[in-house]
């Protein structure tokens, strides 16, 4: 399950889910590839923002920020998504291979034996 779709709307928050946000898809970050002036853009954009949460954390319910138009920017071409790569916990032993193991314990027995005799 993608943990942004329960997060697109916890607590109250009053976003949308983009249409290349799924259930059961990766996580994604977006980037505008133009401002609306034309100008390249290429910056990560806040998928969801605060407005109408209520938690322990705090109100947002009086916040008036908006969200941006996702779907509309996605349906001109607008959008480049990004999978961004899992760097901690069991997201990155997920994305590593069961394949890859065995041949990398493999490749490195020899270097392993060495280091493991105390060799210096």
């Amino acid at each position: 399950m993608n943990p942004q779709i329960t997060t697109a709307t916890a607590s109250g928050a009053r976003n949308v889910v983009p249409a290349f946000i799924t259930a059961n898809g990766p996580i994604r970050e977006a980037r505008f590839k133009f401002s609306p002036g034309g100008a390249r853009d290429g910056g990560v954009h806040s998928l969801f923002v605060i407005s109408g949460r209520l938690d322990d954390s705090g109100s947002a319910v009086n916040c008036n920020a908006v969200q941006e138009d996702f779907n509309a920017h996605f349906a001109r071409g607008n959008v480049s998504l990004r999978i961004p790569t899992p760097v901690f916990g069991t997201g990155l032993m997920e994305n590593i291979l069961k394949t890859c193991s065995p041949p990398i314990w493999r490749a490195t027995r020899f270097s392993r034996r060495y280091w493991a005799s105390g060799a210096t």
